[in-house]
């Protein structure tokens, strides 16, 4: 190993570097009530859990951002000579480049697509937690037409949310799939699904979203229109970040173990950076629903009831 790495053409004198890569539309700031900025959400999570890991050890942690494109991945390609090992996070790299860059630097992808077996991925169990929210509204509730605002469609969790809410849907007697519509897992293409669906002559009985910031956004825009929720629509995320614990009515929600998903995923790359012939590992943490009130139920004032 070289006695220090390179950063922004700056010598780094640490002995070893860990690099984590992220897309960007977890941490994205929009106008309004930042949600982004006063609490710990997706991307904020793992770091703090990577930190934690890495803490007692020899490692250091540097972050990467960027959009998917050719850019991107040349400033990764470059990256991957300079550092031990990387975390990335949903797949922002197209599959054969993060095979092909498995071959020559110890990888970990966190919230990638459970059935790829020539890489360590570490993910959330997205279908379990959609499947139970379907559930819990078409059968405690009796919602028969639900929409659905997925996330980018290269994100792998996104697809596994999106296909299990298809299946849940189409199994649940007498329900349809009212409408899909995409995000980019910020609050902004939340508030503008919602735009989309005020525009139409009725809106659905429930919208379901693919994570808590484009519930929020679906939200704050159905309030602005005096669409009441759940009283009018009834609205779920997936995340069960803070403030979903604030907004008013609080948000039924999916929640994962962020924290859960840093560690694993840090871990996993520093045994594989210790043994790099380790074989390749698909970690599925479990998920759980959190019922509060945004999906018509009523749980005890100020707070949530988790089952």
């Amino acid at each position: 190993m070289t006695p220090s790495r390179f950063r922004g053409g700056a010598a780094v004198p640490i002995p070893q570097v860990i690099r984590f890569i992220a897309a960007p539309s977890r941490v994205v700031a929009r106008p309004g009530i930042d949600i982004e900025r006063e609490s710990l959400l997706f991307v904020d999570q793992i770091v703090h859990a990577a930190e934690a890991v890495l803490r007692d050890t020899e490692y250091s942690l540097l972050l990467t951002f960027g959009s998917a494109g050719q850019a991107f991945e040349q400033r990764v390609r470059a990256l991957s000579g300079k550092v031990d090992g990387l975390l990335v996070a949903e797949e922002i790299l197209a599959l054969a480049d993060l095979l092909r860059l498995a071959g020559r630097i110890p990888v970990t992808v966190i919230a990638g697509r459970r059935e790829e077996t020539g890489l360590d991925v570490v993910l959330a169990d997205n279908t379990s937690g959609i499947t139970a929210l379907v559930s819990h509204l078409t059968r405690r509730h009796r919602y028969r037409r639900l929409c659905f605002v997925t996330g980018p469609q290269d994100a792998p969790d996104a697809r596994e949310r999106q296909a299990a809410f298809e299946n849940a849907v189409l199994a649940s007697p007498d329900c349809v799939i009212d409408q899909v519509l995409h995000g980019d897992f910020s609050e902004a293409s939340g508030a503008e699904a919602a735009r989309v669906l005020l525009a139409r002559r009725s809106l659905p009985q429930a919208v379901v979203c693919a994570n808590d910031q484009m519930a929020i956004g679906v939200l704050r825009e159905f309030q602005r229109a005096r669409v009441a929720v759940p009283a009018d629509v009834a609205l779920t995320g997936f995340d069960d970040v803070y403030p979903s614990r604030l907004t008013a009515p609080s948000l039924t929600t999916v929640s994962q173990p962020l924290r859960e998903l840093g560690v694993r995923a840090t871990r996993r790359l520093l045994a594989r950076i210790e043994d790099r012939a380790l074989p390749p590992e698909t970690d599925v943490l479990p998920t759980r629903m959190v019922i509060r009130a945004s999906c018509g139920c009523s749980p005890p004032a100020g707070a949530g009831t988790d089952r």
